[in-house]
């Protein structure tokens, strides 16, 4: 089998390996039913839900608290500048601490208890990226979004979806 995948690469140009190799991939056991779609649909929801509770009880809190909140709204736009200083902090921000909280959601205690149920897909689903237990959604989604860059976040919340897509599209390929 060491010797094949060589002489395939010096045999074949890239264009047919890639067809015949997408043709001949099993993605029968993969492709999720309707059923499947429905059920991560519901989870997602769920989670979104459950996000925009808690948000409204921060928002609450904060209000009886008589905290700034953490949005800035002014009648100007802001200069590109900021808008772009925002984007990339929020980037920055939410990337290290998902990355942290989902090493923690891999831990032995953690992974069976909590992550494993986004690992049902395995199939490339754009909306699986968001398949969750509530928890790893709450600590892995939002918190790593709850920052003071929070301005930026319909954009970074577009460009992480963006970027889930391509993953999954990549990892199709």
């Amino acid at each position: 089998m060491n010797a094949l995948w060589p002489r395939l690469c010096s045999t074949y140009s890239p264009s047919v390996l890639e067809f015949w190799g997408t043709l001949l991939t099993p993605t029968s056991e993969q492709s999720p039913t309707a059923s499947d779609l429905r059920a991560c649909l519901r989870v997602v929801v769920r989670n979104q839900l459950l996000s925009a509770i808690v948000h409204l009880s921060l928002l609450c809190l904060n209000y009886r608290l008589s905290r700034p909140p953490a949005y800035s709204f002014s009648p100007t736009i802001p200069p590109p500048s900021r808008i772009l200083a925002d984007i990339v902090a929020c980037v920055l921000l939410r990337e290290i601490l998902f990355y942290y909280a989902h090493r923690l959601l891999h831990t032995p205690r953690l992974y069976a208890r909590v992550h494993k149920a986004h690992h049902r897909f395995t199939a490339p689903v754009t909306l699986a990226a968001q398949y969750a237990h509530p928890l790893e959604h709450l600590l892995a989604t939002r918190c790593p979004s709850a920052s003071r860059h929070a301005a930026a976040l319909p954009r970074a919340d577009f460009l992480g979806l963006c970027g889930a897509r391509a993953a999954r599209d990549e990892y199709r390929a």
